[in-house]
Parts: C-alpha cells; sequence; structure tokens
C-alpha cells in the first residue's frame, strides 16, 4: 500500500547560524579573560616582595622613616636651558616650591632631629642595592641644607665607582678623596671645589685606590671629617650601597648617623632588612630610610591623603611653578 506525504507548510531560511553562538562565546571569554587578568595581578602582587609603601617598612621591618620622595617626571620645551642647572641632582634649586623639593625638605628636617645641633654634623647616604638614587638624594638634601643660608660639603665616598664627578661636571682626574687620605695632597682645600650654588661645596671621589677598605680604614679619614665639620654646618657622604661591600659600614662608624635610601618597587625587603642589620652590627647609627621613586598613591598608609586630598588641595599650593623660578618660564616640571 501506497504512503501519501502532504506538505503542511513551506520551509523557510534560517535568519541566524544556530551554531557557533557568537554572543554566548564573545560573553564567556570577556567573563573568563576578567577572571583570569585579576588572578594575574593577585598572583603578581602576592609574589612582589620589593618594598613598595612606608607603612610597609614599619610594619615589618620596624624601621623609621624619613619621608617618600614622589617620582620625577619632567617635560621639557625646546626652550635653551643652563646646562649648570639641567641636572636632575638640581631641580631643587631650581624649583624651590614643588612636592619634589618639599618632600626633600621633609626627610632633611627628620633628619636634622638625629643630628648635633651645638656643631657642624656629618651623614652617610647609602642604600642597600644599587641604582636606588642614594648620590640625587645626597646632592638634593645638600642643594636644601644650602638654600636656608648654611654651608654644606657632599663628599663622594663611592671609591670603587664614583659619580658626584659627573654631578659636578669636573675632571674625574681632579684631586679628591683618596689624594687626601693617601697623602698625595696635604691640603684638604685643594680637594674641595665650590659648586655654582650659593653655600653648596663638593669634593670628588679622586683617583681610584686599588684597595679602597684599607683606605677607608685608615683613621685620617676621621680626621678630614672632623675637620670639614669645624668648617661646614653639614657634610654628606654618597656611599656606596651596604649589600656586598663593607665600604659605608666603615664610613658610617665615622660619622653621626646613615640614612638608606630604598626605591620603591625596586628593593626586596629581605636585602632592606639585611642592610640595617648590617649597619647596626657594626658602630653605625642607623637615622632613618627614604622612599624614592615613590608613588603618592601606594607610598602612604591612608589612600584619603594619596588620592582624593592630594589631588583635591595640595595642587592648590603648586598650581603655577613657572612663576619666580629660575629658568625661561615654558618649563613644566614635576607633576603634581
Amino acid at each position: 500500500m501506497g504512503h501519501q506525504i502532504a506538505i503542511t507548510s513551506p520551509p523557510s531560511l534560517p535568519l541566524a547560524p544556530v551554531k557557533p553562538k557568537k554572543a554566548k562565546i564573545i560573553f564567556i571569554g570577556a567573563v573568563l579573560g576578567l577572571l583570569g587578568g585579576i588572578g594575574l595581578a593577585l598572583c603578581l602582587e602576592l609574589l612582589d616582595n620589593t618594598v613598595q609603601s612606608t607603612q610597609e617598612i614599619q610594619d615589618r621591618l620596624k624601621l623609621p622613616i624619613l619621608g617618600a620622595v614622589p617620582v620625577l617626571e619632567r617635560e621639557r620645551d625646546k626652550g635653551v636651558m643652563d646646562p649648570k642647572y639641567a641636572s636632575l641632582e638640581f631641580m631643587a634649586h631650581r624649583y624651590p616650591s614643588s612636592p619634589f623639593t618639599d618632600a626633600i625638605r621633609i626627610v632633611e628636617n627628620a633628619a636634622a632631629a638625629f643630628m648635633p645641633r651645638d656643631s657642624g654634623s656629618s651623614m652617610v647616604v647609602s642604600s642597600a642595592l644599587p641604582l636606588e638614587g642614594k648620590t640625587l638624594i645626597s646632592v638634593v638634601m645638600g642643594t636644601v641644607v644650602a638654600s636656608e643660608k648654611k654651608r654644606v660639603l657632599v663628599i663622594d665616598g663611592d671609591l670603587r665607582n664614583p659619580r658626584i664627578h659627573q654631578v659636578f661636571q669636573c675632571d674625574a682626574s681632579n684631586v679628591g678623596l683618596s689624594d687626601v687620605l693617601t697623602g698625595k695632597t696635604q691640603k684638604l682645600k685643594e680637594a674641595i671645589r665650590q659648586c655654582h650654588i650659593p653655600g653648596l661645596y663638593y669634593m670628588p671621589a679622586g683617583f681610584v685606590p686599588e684597595n679602597p677598605v684599607a683606605l677607608l680604614k685608615n683613621r685620617r679619614i676621621q680626621d678630614v671629617l672632623e675637620a670639614c665639620k669645624r668648617v661646614f654646618d653639614a657634610v654628606i657622604i654618597d656611599a656606596p650601597p651596604i649589600l656586598g661591600l663593607v665600604d659605608a659600614r666603615i664610613i658610617c662608624s665615622y660619622t653621626d648617623g646613615i640614612i638608606l635610601v630604598t626605591r620603591a618597587g625596586h628593593t626586596p625587603l629581605e636585602d632592606l632588612r639585611e642592610a640595617k642589620d648590617a649597619v647596626l652590627q657594626g658602630d653605625g647609627k642607623l637615622i632613618g630610610i627614604v622612599l624614592n621613586m615613590a608613588d603618592r598613591r601606594k607610598a602612604y598608609a591612608s589612600s584619603y591623603y594619596s588620592s582624593r586630598y592630594y589631588n583635591r588641595y595640595y595642587h592648590r599650593y603648586y598650581h603655577d611653578n613657572s612663576k619666580g623660578s629660575r629658568g625661561n618660564g615654558n618649563e613644566r616640571i614635576f607633576d603634581v
């Protein structure tokens, strides 16, 4: 018997593909990507053991904090700048009213509380590791103290990798600290030079000795520092890093104290702890820690201060740095 087939409704073409469902796939991919990104960020945060804030240093290392120095951002036009002021180390002198300069003033004022007041003071500026900005902090602190009508001497105590002669743009072969310590020059004033900034003087490292440790252990360096303290209100020694070298530990035993500079997001907490222990195990006195190149949103414990309050109110104190500054008026510096 035959079958009868009847078409009840004609076929229609589909308006959209049944598979793949692109909208669903895109949505699921976006959610998974978001969750994956958050998870990766949390993992990196947990694995990051570097110093990020002053509060972290206080809580985990129990170290005194002298201050946090913000990241120095510069945007320069095509105008001609005096090369004497172009170096970052002299920006506090060029722009005396700026967040960067005021941060250095806070550091200097906190350190001054630990210094003797009846005579000249001497301090060492060092760091746990290289490339943390100790030379920058040393020179900028010197310019800030000199702005108070005081006489300041910055000494290059890094006899291995000196940099002060580069900052002050002098010949590396000029007479310096090593020449005084070895007796190549008997007159201390021959190793001291005056900077273009009033009240600021510097002593380069001199020639690089074969055995800088033996030279620094010579008690003559203590006589040199005492003689400098009788002439200058403050003596700042830019020393080598603490870890891996003994130079800074030796120098700080002759001075009133040592400041450790740590770079935000660069120095592991354990390295900073080891540097602290190295100073305290010797004859040195740890004045405090300076958090350098800090993001102001992370540097302080209070997010209210670092974001809302700072952005809404503190920028009024720095609304026009170009007026009255030592420049051509067209240069914008220090992101506030």
